[in-house]
């Protein structure tokens, strides 16, 4: 578990480690980003976001997209 303002890891990182491919790896990342659950800044790492965890309990329970 990540703590708010610590370093994601990079997409090809989530894949390798989660035995994913990097496409379902970059879904992923996408569906956190656009929950607001990680900050993505152009030339930077992304950072985990602090979050109410109401907020991360919806995010859980959602189906990701194109399943």
């Amino acid at each position: 578990m990540k703590l708010p303002g610590e370093d994601v890891p990079t997409i090809g990182d989530i894949a390798q480690a989660h035995g994913v491919s990097v496409s379902t790896a970059h879904r992923a990342f996408t569906q956190f980003k656009n929950d607001g659950l990680i900050e993505v800044s152009r030339g930077r790492r992304a950072v985990v976001r602090s979050v109410q965890l109401h907020r991360v309990g919806e995010s859980l329970r959602r189906e990701p997209e194109g399943c």
